[in-house]
C-alpha cells in the first residue's frame, strides 16, 4: 500500500498526515492489485488490527469493542426484490452505535504513530 496525492500522484511515506507537500492535494491510500492478496494472511480476531497489512498504519490499532458487527438477513426486502441472500450490516452494535468507530480507531492509531498532540474530527451526525 502506498500513500499518493490524488492530484499530482506524489508519493509520501506511510503515516504522513495532512496535504501533499508538492501541491497541497489530498493524500489517499493506493493499493497495487497484488497488495490486497495480503488479505489472505489476515488472522481471525477482534478489531481492525488484523487488517494492518493493508492499512496506512504500522503500530497497533486500539480496540474498544468496535467491529465484528453482525450481518442480519433481510427477509421481507430480500423477498420483495427477489434476492434470497440479502443481508444488512448492523453497525449499530459498535460502542457508539455508529460505523464511525472503525475509522476513528484507525485515526487514533495513525495520530499516535505520527506523534500528533491530539485528534480532531468533524461529523455530520448519524
Amino acid at each position: 500500500m502506498q500513500i499518493l496525492c490524488s492530484k499530482c500522484s506524489h508519493g509520501v511515506s506511510r503515516g504522513s498526515l495532512g496535504r501533499c507537500p508538492a501541491c497541497g492535494g489530498i493524500l489517499q491510500p493506493h493499493y497495487p492489485d497484488t497488495s490486497l492478496l495480503k488479505l489472505k494472511k489476515i488472522e481471525p480476531g477482534p478489531g481492525l488490527d488484523r487488517y494492518r497489512p493493508v492499512l496506512p498504519v504500522s503500530s497497533a490499532i486500539p480496540f474498544l469493542g468496535e467491529g465484528d458487527t453482525p450481518l442480519i438477513r433481510s427477509r421481507r426486502l430480500g423477498a420483495t426484490l427477489g434476492l434470497e441472500n440479502l443481508y444488512f450490516k448492523n453497525e449499530g452494535r459498535n460502542p457508539s452505535g455508529s460505523f464511525k468507530d472503525r475509522p476513528g480507531a484507525l485515526a487514533v492509531a495513525l495520530a499516535k504513530e505520527t506523534g500528533a498532540q491530539g485528534v480532531l474530527t468533524a461529523s455530520s451526525g448519524n
